[in-house]
């Protein structure tokens, strides 16, 4: 479905329950956009894999004891899971990736001078050590999740979607969404909007199913060693 499909969708489904009830379509694309980048950020969409390489450069941290901090900016389109990380500069994988910032830096030492080998993002900055020299970058590629398109034009498709799931995950999820601001609607109890919601939660169970096969981050956790 477009996006001027997916509108008169929504449009029809709430004037059949409220025939006075009107929405601008400024305010149901921002619905339906809203909902596709939510629906984006919970699940991973193969469609929505992306490749970028950032420069991660030193920088000397103050203080009394020598300290060094390797970072780059994280690519403005990205969401979530860091599937894939090379250093394009040694051509090497990395495989240490890690769920937290805090993490790394418990892991591994913020003075020592080398290529880097292990990294984490705050979502906003990827931080990578051992750090290398100051003054020599290192490019570290990428592979994400990236933040969906906006749907703007009439013919605009969510293409990051089955097409089997449209009506079920953005005219029903819409349509609750906007029934919710209708006052008549709370006369009737919301049940029309409940239909909608159970049609909407269908959807993204059946979405999950597909989403399950898609790869996802594999974070490196270090292991304890026990003495006996």
């Amino acid at each position: 479905m477009n996006l001027s499909e997916i509108r008169d969708s929504v449009n029809f489904n709430i004037k059949a329950i409220h025939p006075s009830a009107y929405f601008l379509d400024a305010i149901i694309d921002k619905q339906v956009n809203r909902l596709i980048r939510e629906i984006a950020s919970q699940f991973c969409l193969r469609a929505l894999l992306n490749t970028r390489t950032i420069d991660l450069s030193t920088e000397t941290l103050g203080g009394d004891e020598e300290r060094y901090e390797a970072k780059g900016k994280m690519p403005r389109d990205y969401d979530h899971d860091m599937i894939i990380v090379h250093n394009a500069t040694t051509g090497l994988k990395i495989e240490r990736i890690y769920q937290t910032v805090t993490g790394l830096d418990r892991d591994n030492s913020v003075n020592e001078i080398d290529s880097v080998d292990s990294v984490a993002t705050d979502g906003t900055y990827l931080y990578g050590r051992p750090c290398p020299e100051i003054g020599s970058d290192e490019e570290i590629s990428i592979t994400y999740y990236r933040v969906p398109d906006d749907l703007e034009n009439d013919d605009d498709e969510p293409h990051c979607l089955p097409v089997a799931l449209h009506e079920g995950l953005l005219v029903d999820g819409a349509t609750a969404r906007l029934l919710q601001r209708v006052r008549e609607e709370a006369e009737l109890k919301y049940n029309n909007m409940q239909y909608h919601l159970d049609e909407h939660s269908n959807a993204l169970s059946k979405l999950a199913v597909i989403a399950a096969e898609a790869p996802k981050t594999i974070y490196y956790f270090p292991r304890t060693v026990q003495y006996f």
